[in-house]
């Protein structure tokens, strides 16, 4: 039976540009993140951009991703897409400011094997930009990658062109045994 820990919580109780946690402990198997995300963009819904690190986010060129993704009325045929050479793992999707008041996109990463430091580093990233609204919403799956054998201690999110906003959530936890 897996065994969760909660390591890290971060609510903001106002705008903010980027969240990370460093001196993420090695000591379990997996990290999965929970987050509750608006941004500021004005538009139904935003990019976010997730990054790793071992004492200092890598911002360089060593990512890649690949996504699957459903809009709504407007768009409705499932679509994919792909990147490499990024600075971040994108097409994390969540609410923009122009969504339903008071409406937050929903975000769950599961990181495999963080800890090890032979292999590169993948992430599986779900998210959906909620809104009460039938002609303006968007659901992602994104699988990604950090081609670095280095183990993750720090981990960082910004939003793609605006702040989040106040009362985000984002949730990181450790898991054992599974």
């Amino acid at each position: 039976m897996a065994a969760w820990t909660h390591i890290a919580h971060d609510s903001l109780s106002l705008p903010a540009a980027a969240v990370t946690w460093s001196s993420i402990p090695s000591s379990y198997d997996h990290l999965c993140i929970k987050a509750s995300i608006r941004t500021a963009v004005a538009g139904n819904y935003d990019s976010v951009n997730l990054q790793f690190g071992n004492g200092s986010l890598d911002t360089g060129t060593n990512y890649s991703m690949t996504n699957v993704q459903a809009f709504n009325a407007a768009s409705p045929t499932p679509a994919s897409g792909r990147g490499s050479g990024l600075a971040s793992i994108w097409y994390i999707y969540v609410s923009g400011n122009n969504a339903t008041a008071d409406t937050f996109g929903n975000v769950e990463i599961w990181i495999p094997n963080y800890a090890n430091a032979a292999n590169f580093k993948q992430a599986f990233c779900t998210s959906t930009a909620e809104n009460a609204s039938t002609t303006a919403w968007g659901m992602m799956f994104t699988a990604g990658l950090w081609s670095s054998t280095s183990a993750i201690d720090t981990v960082g999110f910004t939003g793609s062109t605006d702040d989040f906003m106040a009362y985000s959530t984002f949730d990181l936890y450790g898991v054992t045994g599974a």
